[in-house]
């Protein structure tokens, strides 16, 4: 017999999945969305617009991956600081 804790856990990993699904899809067809944005730029400004691009979402890629990492880093902390009390925050 499942608990409503067990339910909440299988929810939980569905949610996960669905919203890891969700957020692959843009970024595999990112090339294809940035590459018919680029037909709508003058063939003479589509190099230096293509080259923007690319360091906009160069630097917003690294700003995210740190975000994560930080993110990733406070909850190990939380969880190292808050085990020993048996006070979990979750």
């Amino acid at each position: 017999m499942h608990t409503v804790l067990q339910i909440g856990e299988l929810l939980s990993l569905f949610l996960a999945a669905v919203f890891i699904a969700i957020g692959l899809e843009p970024l595999i067809a990112l090339p294809e969305i940035k590459q018919f944005g680029f037909r709508f730029v003058a063939a003479s400004r589509r190099t230096r617009v293509e080259t923007v691009t690319e360091e906009i979402l160069a630097r917003t890629g690294r700003f995210m991956l740190a975000n994560l990492a930080t993110s990733g880093i406070a909850g190990v902390d939380a969880e190292r600081r808050c085990s020993p009390f048996h006070s979990y925050y979750r």
